[in-house]
């Protein structure tokens, strides 16, 4: 099916994934795994690092990328002690953890499939060690941190009219 204007086909609405399913994992160094189950929201970005360069003969600044960097944030339930005892460990014995972390993006009622990303080298800079709330229903939590690399293990399938209309763009 196209559409009168354009002549591509219709996105199919059905496609668009549930932003809340999925899994998200976190691999330790001492082997222990634990299943991010009380994750109620996790970002994790990769921005890029841009210096400003004058030319001679233009006005204009131009941008000359130099290196990107990792960032995270997740928030939950606050069920687990985990992240706290990782930043006691950090403040009492120096000990500061890295860990990796599988986030698996699927929402089965759609034909796009699985995406799944490893993150490595996951650090965590900030941890809400403790807080009260009196119009809290819901205890939750949150932390942040930088990983170093991440890798795309499986890719989103690709949808019809997608790639056409990637291809009418480009020539």
């Amino acid at each position: 099916m196209a559409t009168a204007i354009t002549g591509d086909p219709l996105m199919d609405v059905r496609n668009v994934p549930n932003g809340a399913l999925g899994y998200i994992y976190f691999y330790f160094t001492d082997g222990s795994k634990q299943n991010g189950m009380y994750v109620t929201t996790c970002e994790f970005k990769d921005e890029k690092s841009k210096t400003a360069l004058g030319a001679l003969g233009t006005a204009a600044k131009l941008h000359k990328t130099t290196g990107t960097e990792g960032t995270f944030s997740i928030e939950g339930y606050d069920i687990t002690d985990i992240w706290v005892q990782l930043q006691q460990n950090l403040r009492h014995e120096g000990v500061d953890e890295y860990f990796n972390c599988t986030v698996i993006e699927w929402d089965p009622t759609t034909a796009l499939g699985k995406k799944i990303t490893n993150y490595y080298n996951c650090n965590v800079d900030e941890v809400l060690v403790s807080s009260l709330d009196v119009d809290d229903a819901v205890k939750t939590t949150s932390f942040a941190g930088t990983y170093d690399d991440y890798e795309l293990i499986q890719a989103y399938d690709v949808i019809d009219g997608l790639m056409m209309a990637e291809q009418k763009v480009l020539g």
